[in-house]
């Protein structure tokens, strides 16, 4: 007893002999404690809204989806391209006969580029032809106005309904429904405005593959009659046509017992025309919540700490980030594949170009599982100053200040920079955005003067 107190009295006293040191030590010891109460917090936090967000799709939804099959890279290739892709009618025919049990199949089909009213447009809206029965299938609602009726869709009537972002954005001082606007040149009018969604952001958003608030839904006859199955994009030097008959399928089941059962004939059925091209998907919303329910009693066993995940949690569109999970003797699967370069490895780089909520679930060698999640946010990207600078002199004077006449620009995809004197000889050029000049031609310093420059630059996202 006697040893303990003085053991006791002499711990005291060195703590009062450095107080900074014992200060120091204790704040350490509780940010430490802290950390690791914030990150299991954030972590369940965040585990649970992407379970939410799931839950929004309808846990008795099947989506199965077109996807633009990987291009061959070809020398000989010219800018010019032609692909025909993804879900068909005859597809949509052929999986109302033959699976079931389902209470309805409600087709999507992507038409459109430019949603416009007046000078406003909004770049980012997905014009989407469909059924009435959408809104009960994705739980959608109505703040104003209606949505699709029978009636709109025969004979097809140019009415639409748009999501809280676009109707704010181009109707900022007035009420949307009953006014008009144009696709493509096309004018609609408004019927009714959707509520705000909560899939603008978190896993639900990348199941669906879109933020719904940028959703604009016409009838699905409407957009066959008018748009055709046909889009063409036109670029710098270069033209694509892209023929999809449908973009999205979604199958609503009678309940949750039998969304395994029809997914699973959903992909036997598909993979008569589709197994070798690869050029539709299948997202099961019950799978992703049985598995999150699976893993919520075992995450105490294994800690996924996605924060250090990435250094960021937004990017321009299409610009790399590099995703870190906890490294050990796991194995890893993440989720969605289609913008990382390797989904079975602790820290893919991942190039999003729309806003992603990115899945990994790690497997320890005793069988245990856990998920967690981390949503990518996109910047919106103005290829112009402030975000590209030009200097217009520097000092190479080897003083450590200025001594490189260097673009400063972040997403480019494509880069050339050349200078001139003043007799038009070319004294430095480069295709990469990391080099600079210093000053010199053929080794030898070039006196103070004024140079011309020639730049050509392509930003992220075109």
């Amino acid at each position: 007893m006697n040893f303990f107190l003085e053991t006791l009295r002499l711990g005291l006293a060195n703590l009062r002999l450095h107080k900074l040191r014992s200060l120091l030590t204790a704040l350490g010891i509780i940010i430490g404690v802290a950390a690791v109460v914030a990150i299991a917090s954030y972590g369940e936090g965040a585990k649970r809204a992407a379970l939410a967000d799931i839950l929004d799709l309808g846990a008795s939804n099947i989506i199965v989806r077109s996807v633009k099959p990987l291009e061959p890279q070809d020398e000989n290739q010219t800018n010019s391209r032609s692909t025909r892709y993804g879900l068909t009618n005859r597809d949509l025919t052929r999986l109302s006969e033959t699976v079931g049990p389902i209470d309805g199949i409600v087709p999507l089909k992507r038409v459109g580029d430019q949603v416009i009213r007046g000078t406003v447009t909004v770049g980012s809206a997905a014009v989407m032809g469909t059924t009435p029965e959408l809104s009960e299938v994705l739980n959608l609602h109505v703040a104003r106005g209606r949505y699709l009726e029978n009636e709109d869709v025969r004979p097809p009537a140019n009415v639409a309904v748009l999501g809280a972002e676009v109707a704010a954005r181009l109707f900022p001082l007035s009420d949307p429904v009953g006014n008009t606007f144009r696709i493509d040149g096309k004018t609609f009018r408004v019927a009714g405005v959707m509520r705000r969604v909560g899939l603008a952001g978190g896993a639900g958003s990348a199941l669906v593959g879109r933020d719904l608030n940028f959703d604009v839904h016409i009838p699905i006859e409407t957009a066959r009659s008018r748009f055709g199955d046909i889009r063409m994009a036109r670029g710098a030097g270069s033209f694509s046509r892209e023929e999809v008959e449908i973009t999205e399928l979604i199958l609503r089941t009678p309940d949750e017992d039998a969304v395994l059962t029809v997914a699973d004939q959903v992909e036997r059925v598909l993979a008569l025309e589709h197994a070798e091209t690869g050029d539709v998907t299948t997202v099961v919303p019950l799978e992703l919540i049985q598995q999150a329910e699976r893993v919520e009693f075992r995450s105490n066993m294994l800690m996924v700490i996605i924060g250090g995940l990435s250094l960021r949690d937004s990017v321009f569109a299409g610009e790399e980030v590099q995703l870190i999970a906890t490294l050990g003797n796991y194995t890893y699967e993440w989720s969605p594949t289609n913008s990382l370069n390797n989904s079975t490895i602790f820290n893919p780089i991942a190039t999003p170009i729309l806003p992603t909520a990115y899945v990994v679930k790690v497997t320890d060698e005793n069988g245990c599982v856990n998920l967690d999640t981390i949503f990518i946010r996109i910047r919106q990207f103005q290829c112009a100053e402030p975000n590209i600078f030009i200097p217009n002199a520097f000092t190479p004077n080897n003083d450590g200040h200025n001594d490189m006449l260097r673009v400063r620009a972040n997403s480019l995809s494509e880069f050339y920079f050349a200078v001139y004197n003043r007799f038009g000889e070319k004294v430095f050029e480069s295709n990469n955005p990391d080099d600079g000049w210093d000053g010199t031609f053929k080794g030898a310093v070039l006196a103070p003067e004024v140079f011309g420059y020639y730049i050509e630059i392509k930003c992220l996202g075109g």
